[in-house]
């Protein structure tokens, strides 16, 4: 069975943030949102390596019916979430937090 994926405060802190915004657009659609990121992180969980790297190297997987994607890596069998974007954000601004909040 795998590990347990551990996702930073800053990732969880992006996910309660869309989750707020559409939970304001719309009742039960940041519930929905999530539901949404629970499957994603679980298929991330069973089978890490699967999905393409991007931006420094993070890989990342886009949710389904929702237009943001997670950034995760994959370190010495755990699966690590550091951050949860949109996927109409800047590229050089998700770099740029990715960058910040990956250890070095």
């Amino acid at each position: 069975m795998p590990a347990e994926p551990l996702i930073l405060p800053e990732a969880d802190a992006d996910i309660a943030e869309a989750y707020h915004w559409l939970e304001r657009r719309d009742a039960g659609l940041g519930k929905e949102f999530l539901r949404c990121f629970e499957a994603g992180l679980d298929t991330i969980t069973r089978f890490p390596a699967a999905f393409s790297r991007s931006l420094e190297s993070f890989r990342h997987y886009n949710l389904r019916r929702f237009p943001y994607v997670i950034f995760y890596d994959h370190i010495d069998e755990e699966v690590v979430v550091y951050a949860v974007f949109h996927s109409a954000q800047n590229p050089a601004t998700m770099k740029k937090k990715l960058w910040l909040r990956k250890p070095q």
